[in-house]
């Protein structure tokens, strides 16, 4: 069967398909003898097929990134801010090699976003939008579960995104043989803007995923949804900025009010949060 084998398909592509199969092992399931039927099609017809635009897939990444980071948006948040804070911190620290992707804009719908102070960080990073590589937001985790096992980073983040939460949900057991997956939950509690995601997903992934959140309410919902489960753990990561005490701020407001009473009335607005 060796002979027949070597014989019937060129030696070219029995290397490819070696390299392939350890991203894809099906693709040894047909049989050695089946492998010469195989239908063969261009790389560039998967752009007329699946509407993949490959070139645009494969663009983003400077060789094989450390941490691969799966994000929804690139704009002004609290969960843009801490995972921009957390790649801050990565890049500084152990130089990373880190790639963004950003699964629910195009490039050109995200703007301007490396003019956002809050962003900065991210200008360091290899940035990739799924929507211009042709894998849809919310529609295809498989397409995004594939791609991550093909860069196998070392670790991989998702942050918000209901794609790649999909993907970890469907597809964990595989990805994270070959690295360590982290679910944050910033800036959510049960009755925030993730809500449905905080309460959807942790039971799901909580045997491949460790979980990120910012305060304690949600690290509190999320050992309760996951109670009886074996998991990876629910890690509590502080905001960088401290809020004060609900007591000293209402001492401050109080001198503050204090030191205006005899002044000309006037109106200011101040938009207060932790970015």
């Amino acid at each position: 069967m060796r002979l027949r084998f070597e014989l019937a398909v060129p030696s070219f592509y029995v290397n490819e398909i070696k390299k392939q199969a350890s991203y894809e092992p099906a693709l040894l399931a047909c049989g050695a003898l089946a492998l010469p039927y195989l239908r063969q099609f261009d790389a560039s017809d998967l752009l007329e097929r699946d509407g993949i635009h490959v070139k645009a897939l494969f663009s983003a990444p400077l060789g094989k990134p450390d941490i691969a980071i799966v994000i929804p948006f690139l704009g002004i948040g609290g969960a843009e801010k801490f995972t921009a804070d957390l790649v801050d911190v990565l890049m500084s620290s152990k130089h990373e090699s880190i790639l963004i992707v950003v699964t629910d804009q195009t490039e050109e719908t995200a703007g301007a976003w490396r003019l956002l102070a809050i962003l900065k960080p991210f200008t360091k990073c290899s940035i990739l939008f799924l929507r211009d590589a042709g894998i849809g937001s919310h529609s295809n985790p498989t397409l995004l579960a594939r791609y991550l096992n093909a860069l196998r980073p070392r670790i991989i983040c998702i942050t918000n995104s209901r794609i790649g939460l999909d993907a970890v949900s469907r597809f964990g057991k595989g990805l994270s043989a070959f690295s360590c997956i982290y679910c944050t939950f910033f800036s959510m509690g049960n009755d925030g803007i993730g809500a449905p995601y905080g309460t959807r997903f942790p039971r799901k992934i909580a045997e491949y995923s460790h979980f990120l959140t910012d305060n304690r309410p949600m690290e509190s919902t999320l050992r309760t949804l996951t109670s009886g489960q074996e998991g990876k753990g629910v890690h509590l990561v502080p905001p960088r900025i401290f809020a004060i005490s609900e007591g000293e701020f209402q001492r401050r407001l109080i001198n503050n009010a204090k030191t205006r009473i005899n002044r000309i009335r006037t109106s200011r607005w101040l938009w207060i949060s932790r970015l």
